[in-house]
């Protein structure tokens, strides 16, 4: 557990463990942290799939509080298809970005939003095109 040291007057502390649920790659398991405002310790877990990429990151924090991502999915050239993120939606939390992403080759041409009631987050923000990148 990462600890503020007020001796030095620090605001953050932080922790990142790599040996975690049974794996000793160079994939980060964990990481901690706590400020020195609200002095809450919040972390995320992460998980990956065979390759080595990132699936989900499982988000702990104050109360119901919610900033986690899942439901990562990646084509054969590692090109993420799709990302889940949450987060505050005003009163709540829940999912504010459901993003599919669409591709020519390597090159990214869209993403499209499933989520599209978040008027007051800092979410990403689907484009009318039919082709965001070129």
């Amino acid at each position: 557990m990462p600890q503020i040291n007020t001796l030095e007057n620090d605001f953050f502390a932080s922790k990142l463990e790599w040996e975690t649920a049974g794996r000793y790659d160079a994939n980060i398991g964990k990481q901690t942290w706590e400020n020195k405002k609200d002095k809450a310790t919040k972390s995320y877990v992460y998980g990956y799939d065979p390759s080595s990429r990132m699936t989900v990151a499982n988000y702990s924090g104050n109360g119901n509080e919610d900033y986690g991502i899942s439901n990562l999915s990646y084509d054969a050239n590692g090109n993420i298809l799709n990302l889940v993120r949450k987060g505050f939606k005003g009163s709540n939390f829940g999912n504010i970005d459901q993003l599919s992403y669409t591709y020519t080759g390597n090159h990214l041409q869209k993403i499209d939003d499933a989520v599209t009631s978040n008027l007051n987050t800092k979410d990403f923000r689907d484009s009318v095109a039919t082709t965001d990148y070129t």
